[in-house]
């Protein structure tokens, strides 16, 4: 799983376009869903962009 990757003891933002139920369980485990953002590009094209500019 992508979440094995994660050091949940420092800050992170974690941006996909995918999210297995898996790996939701695991952000639910360490209260991390916040630091998960759906990228969808198709649905908007600029949404890296948009989302650079929040963070």
């Amino acid at each position: 799983m992508k979440t094995d990757g994660i050091n949940f003891s420092e800050k992170f933002i974690w941006l996909d376009d995918d999210l297995w139920e898996d790996e939701l369980k695991v952000l639910e485990e360490y209260n991390a869903t916040d630091n998960f953002i759906l990228v969808d590009l198709n649905k908007n094209p600029d949404q890296l962009k948009d989302i650079a500019d929040i963070i």
